[in-house]
């Protein structure tokens, strides 16, 4: 025998409806929805880590796709520091470049090599992308 319509229950297993309405995963409560790019999203977690010039990974933080990258900035360099390691510079994308971060480089006396985001700092487009550009190689080893 069937149940009367108002009975009926439906299971939501679409991840995209369930973020819009403020419900976690249903198969994993912790991954969110975070951006690539404008047109690019995921679902998931972000690594973000620190590594020798030699590409020896020193520390390793692993967030919800939808944290904040710069937010990461400070504990990374920290738990490098409280592994004895001495940190001269720091080179990161646009996403680390908040004045919260210069300004902490700064004050640990340690080289910024972060471009600065255009949408923040008004910088030209093309200054923005040679630096990006730049970066790729050593980004690439290690994503």
């Amino acid at each position: 025998m069937a149940l009367p319509k108002r009975f009926h229950i439906q299971i939501v297993t679409d991840e995209r409806l369930l973020a819009k309405k403020g419900i976690s995963s249903a198969i994993d409560p912790d991954a969110r929805f975070g951006r690539k790019s404008i047109s690019k999203s995921f679902f998931g977690y972000k690594t973000h880590l620190t590594m020798t010039e030699e590409e020896i990974i020193t520390d390793l933080v692993v967030t919800s796709g939808n944290e904040d990258d710069g937010r990461q900035l400070q504990t990374l360099v920290n738990n490098s520091r409280n592994k004895h390691l001495t940190i001269k510079e720091v080179f990161a994308d646009t996403a680390y470049s908040s004045k919260d971060n210069l300004s902490f480089l700064q004050t640990e006396n340690i080289k910024a090599n972060i471009p600065l985001n255009p949408i923040v700092y008004g910088q030209r487009k093309g200054t923005h992308k040679r630096i990006e550009h730049k970066m790729l190689n050593l980004r690439t080893h290690i994503e």
